[in-house]
């Protein structure tokens, strides 16, 4: 399904936004694919990839926020507005609630945007409304919710000239939805649950520009070296001195030119994934299995933790993603790791597995803009019966005396603490040694991650 339009192809930062974000709508493709690809063919030289990144992923997390504000401003229903006019609608109130660009800019630009799209008609109808949603926004902050009050960084509420949302005390589940831009079966699930004092800092991490953490490979350098060539191109990395093994960068950036990404110094992996493969703590000489591998992030790390000494397995059911693991071990001198597709997989003498498992990534919220609007709730109960076949499968290639590691970057407890429970009442030859809840922001991604032991 294509729209017919007047508009040439997507040069400025804003047109490429929007094509992203209308192209989005229209098939459900990722926007991080279709921005990559708009990247690749030919931009006008003053396009800010910062930019783009910024209004796109913005607005796709925000989508409920700025059509809440829209229904307020705007008299017709919703249904009698253009899928395209709307999409221009929330380009432009995005930049004024959420942006530092400055308001006559915001508007101007987003103004343009008709006109390149051949609707030079609806100039004026979103010149008003526009300037109605500059005329919401106050000089004032608070770090108290109220039905004014829009979440905008950190833990600082914007105050609006205008009551848009349901009350934080008396609707925190609605409030949660409006202002921090959820649906609301999560936003009911999570209210129902978790303390205020939990629920808001979720929502603003989730909301958040994610940091880049990058796992430092130590096969081939040291953190120190890696700090000291990205210093010397002038990119200064955040360092936590109780772990050798990561960095971040708080600015987005095009990993790929990062330096020592061809050498293989790095891989980029929060914090909570790399607990994964330290908790299954892989030794030199062990065989290893890596359930769900693709594309190979934590299969890589195993290898690292073994001091590529031994053997690791990387199991996966998608044969698009097998050659990543390939590619990712090629760049960081990996050579122990043998890549395979499940169905494949015939050893039943394995050390040790981690089983990674597809879940519905509700811990990693910030970094996939589109999965909480993908994600339905009946899709919870789906997963956990595909969780738990995965480990009893990987379990079944595990020796006497053996370990697993049962992994989700999910904070429900049907794909967590249940899987495991469920687990271990049918199999009394396992236990469980030891399990951690990463919650999200405190400080990196959301995950869980339990170690079993088979007596």
């Amino acid at each position: 399904m294509t729209r017919k339009t007047n508009r040439r192809s997507p040069k400025t930062s804003r047109q490429i936004a929007f094509s992203v974000l209308d192209t989005h709508k229209l098939s459900g493709e990722f926007a991080s694919t279709l921005i990559e690809a708009a990247f690749k063919r030919n931009v006008d030289e003053r396009t800010e990839r910062s930019l783009v990144i910024e209004l796109t992923y913005g607005i796709i997390r925000r989508q409920r926020t700025l059509d809440t504000v829209l229904r307020t401003l705007i008299s017709r229903p919703r249904q009698r507005v253009e899928p395209q006019l709307w999409t221009l609608l929330q380009i432009g109130v995005y930049q004024l609630l959420f942006t530092r660009v400055p308001p006559h800019a915001a508007i101007f630009e987003t103004v343009e945007l008709a006109k390149w799209l051949g609707q030079k008609r609806w100039a004026s109808f979103m010149n008003g409304v526009l300037r109605s949603a500059q005329r919401l926004v106050s000089d004032e902050t608070t770090a108290e919710p109220s039905t004014s009050a829009i979440p905008i960084d950190g833990g600082i509420y914007q105050i609006l000239n205008q009551e848009i949302f349901d009350c934080p005390v008396e609707r925190p589940a609605d409030y949660f939805g409006q202002a921090f831009s959820f649906p609301g079966w999560i936003a009911r699930r999570w209210s129902s649950r978790l303390p205020v004092d939990q629920l808001w800092p979720l929502g603003f991490w989730c909301n958040s520009r994610p940091p880049v953490c990058l796992r430092v490979n130590s096969l081939k350098t040291t953190r120190d070296e890696l700090v000291k060539s990205l210093q010397a191109a002038d990119i200064e990395p955040i360092v936590d001195e109780e772990h050798q093994d990561f960095v971040t960068l708080q600015d987005s950036v095009a990993v790929p030119s990062l330096p020592g990404f061809d050498e293989g110094h790095f891989i980029v992996q929060d914090r909570s994934a790399i607990s994964a493969s330290k908790l299954l703590a892989p030794k030199p000489n062990e065989k290893i299995l890596d359930l769900c591998a693709a594309p190979g992030t934590k299969t890589t790390h195993l290898a690292e933790l073994m001091n590529n000494q031994g053997s690791v397995i990387a199991s996966d059911d998608d044969p698009v993603r097998l050659p990543r693991i390939h590619q990712n071990c090629e760049r960081l001198g990996i050579d122990i790791v043998n890549a395979c597709l499940v169905n494949e997989l015939e050893e039943t003498d394995f050390d040790a597995a981690l089983i990674d498992v597809p879940c519905s990534n509700t811990g990693v919220l910030g970094k996939r803009p589109e999965v909480r609007w993908r994600l339905k709730s009946e899709e919870l109960s789906e997963l956990s019966e595909t969780q738990l076949m995965l480990v009893d499968s990987a379990a079944r290639h595990i020796k006497p005396g053996g370990r697993m590691v049962y992994s989700t970057c999910s904070i429900e407890p049907e794909e967590n603490d249940d899987v495991v429970s469920r687990f271990l009442e049918a199999n009394d030859d396992w236990t469980l040694a030891e399990k951690v809840s990463h919650f999200p922001g405190k400080p990196g991604d959301g995950a869980f991650q339990a170690l079993l032991v088979r007596r």
